[in-house]
């Protein structure tokens, strides 16, 4: 039970008062991501969502879940319940992906929705790579030893590199070192 406004009415001498009780929750339904999407990591993607009370929403929280609901991290949380928040995709890569929406009413009942199925979290970004040395034209006496210097970054992190060289500009690839 919780209590809401009272009206009091007054009649002669006595007074009558009437109490609206508000104990029905908000419904939510998550719309997106609610399974099945593939979300870059990085990007920024729309959680959307449908929400409504009998009286009113008051605040909406986001959370989601790398593990399938075994554990959530909040994305926002007091939020006004427009149905829509831009999220700046998390960079850890899952296929059990799930969002949380957490409708608050003014009483503080709530309803929860959670993603009817898993959604993706991938990296379809390539590693960006730059050769610094050589960068074109040097002579390489045969039997020398030269330094090859490179920077290489991605989203995720790079985890090794590998170094191969041509003889007849690119058209096929000797390896030097492998997963450095």
């Amino acid at each position: 039970w919780t209590l809401g406004a009272r009206s009091p009415r007054t009649f002669g001498n006595a007074t009558i008062s009437s109490w609206t009780c508000d104990s029905a929750p908000p419904t939510v339904t998550v719309l997106a991501a609610n399974g099945g999407e593939a979300w870059e990591a990085g990007s920024t993607q729309n959680i959307t969502w449908s929400a409504s009370d009998d009286v009113a929403v008051t605040t909406v929280k986001l959370e989601y879940s790398t593990n399938n609901g075994g554990t959530y991290t909040q994305i926002a949380t007091g939020l006004a319940n427009s149905g829509t928040f831009a999220w700046s995709v998390p960079a850890t890569l899952t296929t059990q992906g799930l969002v949380r929406v957490t409708a608050n009413d003014a009483l503080n009942n709530s309803g929860v929705d959670v993603s009817n199925a898993p959604f993706s979290i991938v990296d379809t970004t390539p590693p960006a790579v730059a050769v610094s040395a050589p960068n074109g034209g040097e002579v390489w006496m045969e039997g020398t030893t030269q330094l090859v210097t490179w920077s290489a970054g991605d989203l995720l992190g790079v985890t090794s590199v590998d170094i191969a060289f041509s003889t007849n500009n690119g058209g096929s690839y000797t390896d030097v070192a492998l997963g450095e």
